[in-house]
């Protein structure tokens, strides 16, 4: 699910190289995550709890077929900060791009809740 999640399949029809570096420390941010894990699978565990609310909106993203401009650009910053947090809880060392936390997702989906909802 985080690999198709990177790298989906049309990954190449990415709109910039940015995006392909971003991809990059993305799989980078996947295996750092996979090697810790290897080594301490309750310390992954209790780290994954903290994406369980955030993927949980992710999977109600995926539901909305119809949205403005709006909401569409704020679904697509919420996905990008996502990926993101995943990079700053699991390998912090590879950096963010953004600023990004639990609480910054939070104050973003109720953005995406009030703009997106008006649509519907």
């Amino acid at each position: 699910q985080c690999l198709e999640r990177i790298l989906p399949t049309n990954f190449l029809h990415c709109p910039s190289q940015g995006e392909l570096t971003h991809k990059k420390r993305y799989l980078q941010a996947l295996a750092v995550r996979i090697e810790r894990a290897r080594h301490n699978p309750g310390k992954d565990t209790l780290k994954n709890k903290r994406l369980t609310s955030i993927m949980a909106n992710l999977a109600v993203l995926d539901t909305l077929s119809c949205y403005s401009r709006e909401c569409g650009e704020a679904v697509n910053q919420y996905r990008i900060m996502v990926e993101e947090f995943r990079v700053s809880v699991f390998a912090p060392e590879l950096k963010t791009r953004i600023p990004v936390s639990e609480k910054r997702l939070q104050k973003l989906w109720r953005q995406i809740e009030d703009l997106c909802r008006r649509v519907e």
